[in-house]
C-alpha cells in the first residue's frame, strides 16, 4: 500500500452534477469534499505521463509491463485501487486524515454547542410509520422538548472517529469546522469563440473555485501503485490546477474494542467514508428491498437504521475519450447504516474494516470506503 498526501497549488474546482454551459447556466458551483474518482484518474495520468504514454491509443502504448497492468486501458481499468482517500492536514510533521462527520451526530440548533447521537429504536405498538421496509426502527435519541438537533456539515480527525466508532459521542470542540479548512473562491469568466476569436454577448458565467488553508490536502492510499513515483505533481480536478503529491506514513486504527463491542451487541453500524453508487438507490446492493435482510462481508444482517443525506451525482470528464462520464446518484459521505447480526462470523466482519462495501470498478476508485462502528 502507498499513501500519498496531495497538495494543490493552486485554487481547486471540482464541478458537482449539475449540466452547466455558458450562456445557459450561469454558475458552476464546485462539490465538496470532492469524490475520489478525480484523484484515482489523476493519479492512472501521472503514472501514463511518467512513463511517456499515448493518450490517443487505448493500450496507451505503455512498454512497461507492471505499468500497462496497473493502469488498465482508455475503455477497462487496471489492478489499481483506492485504499483510503480522505481530507488530511500536516500537523507536528505528520499527516492526520480528516473524515466527514457521521450522519448520526446531531448539534443543537440554537443555544448552546451540544451534541446528540441517534440509535434505532422499535416504536411503539400506538404509533404507525411509513417506511419503506418493515425490518427499519426509528432513529431517536432522548431529550427535552424544548430542544432542537440537526445535522453537523464537519470532519473529525482520525483519532475522534476512532473513538466515535468505539461508541464515544464527539464534543462540538471536537468538530474541525468547513472555515477552517477551505475558503471559496469565485471567478467570472465568459466563453469564447475559438474560430473567430471572439466573446459571446451574454455568455458571461463564474466557477466557485476552492482553496485550502495552509497544511490541508488530501490523503491518498493505494494498492498496486508500484509503477507510481514517490513524489511527483498531479493535475487535478477542473482546468487541470497543479498539486504536488508525496508518500508518507498512515497510522492504522484498532478495531479489537469495537469488535468486542459487536460481539456483544451483535449490532453494528457501518459507516461510509467516501460516497456510494448502489444499484436500488440507497439501500446496500446485497440487502432485500422488502425485509432488510441480506449478506454484508459474510454475514447474514438485517438493516434496522439509516441516516443518510441528500443524494450527491457521481460522474466526471473521460480525460482519454475527451467525453462526459456517465452520472450515477451516490448517497453521500457520512451517511450511516444500521444492522442487527443475524448469523455469521464477526471477524469476517471486522475483515473488511476500513474496506469497500461495493465491488468492481467503484471499488476501485474508491467509493464505498466503510468503517465498523459500535452502536451505543
Amino acid at each position: 500500500m502507498k499513501t500519498l498526501f496531495i497538495s494543490p497549488i493552486d485554487v481547486i474546482f471540482f464541478r458537482d452534477g449539475r449540466s452547466f454551459s455558458a450562456g445557459v447556466d450561469h454558475e458552476a458551483q464546485t462539490l465538496f469534499p470532492p469524490i475520489p474518482s478525480p484523484f484515482y484518474g489523476a493519479i492512472r495520468s501521472a503514472i501514463l505521463s511518467q512513463k511517456n504514454a499515448q493518450f490517443s491509443k487505448n493500450g496507451f502504448s505503455v512498454s512497461d509491463d507492471v505499468a500497462r497492468q496497473e493502469i488498465g486501458s482508455a475503455s477497462s481499468l487496471g489492478t489499481l485501487q483506492v485504499g483510503m482517500f480522505a481530507l488530511a492536514r500536516k500537523q507536528s510533521g505528520s499527516v492526520e486524515p480528516l473524515l466527514p462527520v457521521p450522519a448520526d451526530v446531531l448539534k443543537q440548533k440554537k443555544g448552546g454547542n451540544k451534541q446528540s447521537l441517534i440509535s434505532p429504536m422499535p416504536l411503539p405498538s400506538n404509533i404507525k410509520a411509513n417506511f419503506p421496509m418493515s425490518s427499519l426502527h426509528f432513529l431517536w435519541s432522548v431529550h427535552s422538548e424544548k430542544e432542537f438537533y440537526e445535522s453537523i456539515n464537519g470532519f473529525l480527525s482520525l483519532s475522534d472517529f476512532h473513538q466515535y466508532l468505539e461508541g464515544t459521542l464527539p464534543s462540538g470542540n471536537q468538530i474541525i469546522e468547513l472555515k477552517d479548512i477551505y475558503a471559496k473562491e469565485p471567478r467570472i469568466g465568459i466563453r469564447i469563440n475559438r474560430a473567430k476569436k471572439t466573446t459571446g454577448e451574454g455568455q458571461l458565467f463564474s466557477v466557485e473555485f476552492i482553496r485550502l488553508k495552509e497544511e490541508v490536502g488530501f490523503l491518498l492510499s493505494l494498492k498496486n501503485a508500484r509503477s507510481l513515483s514517490d513524489s511527483g505533481f498531479l493535475r487535478l480536478g477542473g482546468e487541470g490546477k497543479a498539486a504536488s503529491y508525496k508518500t508518507v506514513t498512515l497510522p492504522s486504527l484498532d478495531y479489537s474494542k469495537i469488535q468486542e463491542k459487536v460481539e456483544k451487541e451483535k449490532k453494528f453500524k457501518l459507516v461510509l467514508t467516501t460516497p456510494a453508487v448502489f444499484q436500488k438507490g440507497w439501500i446496500p446492493d446485497d440487502i432485500d428491498d422488502k425485509t432488510g435482510e441480506g449478506k454484508l462481508f459474510g454475514c447474514k444482517v438485517k438493516l434496522i437504521g439509516a441516516s443518510i443525506g441528500r443524494f450527491i451525482t457521481a460522474g466526471g470528464w473521460d480525460i482519454a475519450k475527451n467525453c462526459p462520464k456517465s452520472a450515477y446518484r451516490a448517497v453521500p459521505a457520512g451517511s450511516v447504516y444500521f444492522f442487527e447480526i443475524l448469523e455469521g462470523e464477526i471477524k469476517d466482519l471486522f475483515s473488511h474494516f476500513g474496506k469497500s462495501i461495493l465491488a468492481d470498478d467503484w471499488a476501485k476508485q474508491g467509493f464505498g470506503l466503510s468503517y465498523i462502528g459500535a452502536i451505543s
